[in-house]
């Protein structure tokens, strides 16, 4: 393949990073596409510089040095990465964090059942002093229900990682682990419906009007997700009440 079909490829692949950072604003309620932490100055300096490399092959790879065509190439490559790489130093390497984007102010309500008895959080898992632990996801005044996001891109299983627990499909880790088993079931209710990936699943809704709403169920087997939960309805329209009562804030 010859050498201007790369150099092409790279300008347009470069085109496709810079684009969606141009259209991407800054965020307060509502979510958009899921995308890296990028820092676009950067960004647009390493595409522009990688595009302008590619555009030199092209026009120029007729009259340059093989050896030489092809090391630009590789540079143009490198420098192409180099916003990627930022994005997850700039989250110390965290691959999660790294795509956790905007300043959103939404919510998300969670309900945790553990053979009959509601798990809450304790206050000091997301606070300590006064001071929040983690910068993208809180509690709302304590609320163990209320979950406040302040980035797109965070998932329910980043939330329970964030404070040393786990969640995935087939196990719940709070006080000690609790999975799935012949007589023991652990089941996800999230709009009525069973979420195929729940751990996966995004606490933002990018809607003003509803926000996200998880049961988590374990113990024996139950397929009606707004009865393992005593007045879950009741519940959720207190919590949308509550945030409606705050001025400027969002569901």
């Amino acid at each position: 393949m010859k050498i201007d079909v790369y150099a092409i490829l790279c300008i347009l692949l470069a085109v496709s990073f810079v684009l969606p950072v141009l259209a991407d604003g800054p965020g307060t309620c509502g979510t958009g596409v899921e995308d890296l932490k990028w820092n676009p100055r950067f960004l647009f300096a390493t595409s522009a510089i990688a595009a302008l490399l590619g555009l030199g092959l092209v026009f120029y790879h007729e009259t340059l040095d093989s050896r030489l065509k092809y090391g630009l190439f590789a540079l143009a490559v490198i420098v192409f990465f180099l916003p990627f790489f930022h994005a997850l130093y700039s989250s110390g390497f965290s691959y999660d964090e790294a795509f956790f984007s905007g300043d959103i102010q939404e919510h998300a309500y969670l309900f945790i059942s553990i053979n009959g008895t509601e798990y809450q959080f304790p206050p000091s898992a997301f606070s300590k002093g006064g001071k929040t632990l983690n910068k993208y996801v809180e509690l709302e005044n304590g609320n163990s229900n209320l979950v406040h996001l302040h980035a797109r891109g965070v998932t329910w299983a980043y939330l329970f990682t964030s404070v040393g627990l786990s969640l995935s499909e087939s196990c719940i880790k709070l006080d000690k682990e609790y999975c799935a088993n012949s007589g023991q079931q652990l089941q996800f209710f999230s709009s009525g419906k069973h979420p195929a990936e729940p751990s996966k699943m995004l606490m933002a809704s990018g809607s003003e009007i509803r926000p996200v709403v998880l049961v988590i169920y374990y113990g024996e087997p139950n397929q009606n997700g707004t009865k393992i939960i005593g007045n879950l309805q009741d519940r959720v329209d207190a919590l949308d009440a509550y945030l409606d009562s705050i001025p400027g804030e969002c569901r």
